[in-house]
């Protein structure tokens, strides 16, 4: 059975092969993957920071492509395109709320009268 952290390690390395793939092939072949990362992240419960966490790492680990003629600056923005079309699905999540704390008994009444407590 599938631990929390093997689905984040195989997260991470799903990223990362993603990214090297957006970086040599360009975003026509990776939206969708970029999008289901996203959606892998939020079925993880994860956050922006996290994937924030994730990318940090794979950009440690991203080399350039093969015979490619591409500056740093240029890797970074391709980067940067995939990690910003990863965030949508997580971005587009809304916020889970925390239950309530109050108990139903500690919850005032109206006192006779309407809803507005007009008598």
């Amino acid at each position: 059975m599938p631990t929390h952290q093997n689905e984040l390690e195989k997260l991470s390395e799903n990223y990362l092969t993603a990214l090297q793939g957006h970086v040599e092939e360009g975003p026509e072949v990776s939206h969708e993957k970029a999008l289901e990362l996203g959606g892998a992240a939020v079925a993880l419960g994860l956050e922006p920071e996290d994937l924030t966490v994730i990318h940090d790492h794979a950009m440690k680990s991203l080399t350039s492509p093969d015979g490619a003629a591409m500056t740093t600056v240029e890797l970074e923005l391709r980067a940067a395109t995939f990690f910003t079309t990863t965030l949508i699905p997580i971005e587009s999540t809304p916020p889970v709320l925390p239950e309530a704390q109050l108990d139903e008994a500690e919850i005032p009444t109206v006192a006779q009268g309407d809803r507005y407590g007009h008598a």
